[in-house]
């Protein structure tokens, strides 16, 4: 984990693109989901249920970048 609060320009969009996943990949592989706010828990909860998935997911704030 890098130990800064000062990211900014090309740095921080590097940094954020380490976890893209791209087209798909087996949900199950997941140990969990750290979420920035309620309304992206909600958003994910509700694909989740959908999928019938046990998943779990929390508000992570600290896992992200201050806007």
């Amino acid at each position: 984990m890098i130990k800064s609060n000062f990211w900014a320009g090309p740095r921080r969009e590097y940094k954020q693109a380490e976890f893209l996943i791209e087209d798909h990949t087996d949900i199950e592989l997941f140990t969990q989901i750290g979420v920035k706010n309620q309304k992206i828990y909600n958003e994910v909860k509700h694909i989740l249920e959908k999928r019938q998935s046990s998943l779990s997911v929390t508000i992570r704030k600290d896992w992200y970048y201050n806007d």
